[in-house]
């Protein structure tokens, strides 16, 4: 991400990681499945910034699109089909 120095990865226990590129170290991560209601672990299949590079979306072995606020980890939206 250009505006903040920073990369963004994932794993399999469903975790969004937040890297600084000059120190190599993890600023932060945040949960795919963090609400008190959800509590399988997904797995992180697909990770991609929106076009400002402000937002992430992801996608899940589930079937799930969530919009993040890449800065803070906060969910801004989940794509549902009904």
């Amino acid at each position: 991400n250009k505006h903040f120095e920073q990369c963004v990865s994932s794993d399999f226990n469903g975790n969004i990681h937040v890297w600084d590129i000059e120190s190599s170290a993890r600023v932060f991560r945040y949960s795919v499945s963090a609400a008190e209601n959800e509590t399988q672990n997904e797995k992180v299949t697909a990770l991609a910034f929106d076009t400002s590079q402000r937002r992430v979306v992801t996608g899940t072995d589930q079937g799930r699109l969530k919009m993040w606020n890449f800065s803070s980890g906060q969910c801004l939206c989940e794509f549902r089909d009904y």
